[in-house]
């Protein structure tokens, strides 16, 4: 019998591992991430996000209508330690404890959004077909979409080696009819994984 491939609790196992020891985090790559929310909310500012993984958000402390609460945000986290992390430095924020596989199977759409973001997320989802979702909910959203993408694809669909030996799939992608490509920022030296954020708008 073909041996099963990694899954969805796979991902949520090791990135417990992976916050554990500190990772997860990179200066330049979080400074990148914040500019990035600065410039899409000064050509559109958004009254609602949902924020699918919110990581250790630190580009989101260091945004200042994030810091103002100048807008409603939700996030979704399915590692327990990160969302725990996440509602002890915001509890005055929305969380939902979901696995990305329950995002998209919910009663919550991207549709419910101005802007949805998928930042330092969709690599790490070893499902094509939960990857295929994930893009489907985001592209639903109202004005706005910000995620980040590898660069590299990968032939075999295989994993491959990221920084610290976490498993990365990278993919191809392209954008849904009726969206545009505001802006692509590369990642470079010291900045984790091979990878881009991508700001687009509806329209």
């Amino acid at each position: 019998m073909e041996a099963l491939g990694p899954t969805e609790m796979d991902m949520i196992r090791d990135m417990e591992a992976y916050f554990a020891r500190g990772a997860l985090q990179h200066a330049g790559w979080g400074q990148k991430k914040a500019a990035l929310l600065a410039r899409a909310w000064t050509v559109e500012p958004w009254g609602s996000i949902l924020d699918v993984g919110v990581g250790r958000h630190e580009h989101w402390d260091k945004f200042t209508p994030f810091q103002r609460r100048e807008f409603r945000y939700t996030g979704v986290e399915g590692c327990p330690s990160i969302a725990d992390a996440f509602q002890a430095a915001h509890p005055d924020l929305t969380l939902h404890r979901l696995l990305f596989s329950m995002l998209v199977s919910s009663d919550m759409r991207g549709s419910d959004y101005d802007a949805v973001a998928m930042l330092d997320v969709l690599y790490h989802v070893p499902s094509d077909d939960l990857h295929a979702d994930m893009l489907d909910f985001a592209f639903a959203a109202r004005r706005t979409v910000l995620l980040t993408h590898s660069t590299t694809e990968c032939a075999n669909r295989g994993t491959v080696p990221g920084q610290d030996g976490f498993d990365w799939f990278p993919r191809a992608f392209t954008s849904p009819p009726g969206w545009s490509l505001v802006e692509r920022v590369d990642s470079g030296p010291g900045d984790g994984f091979p990878q881009s954020l991508y700001w687009f708008r509806r329209g």
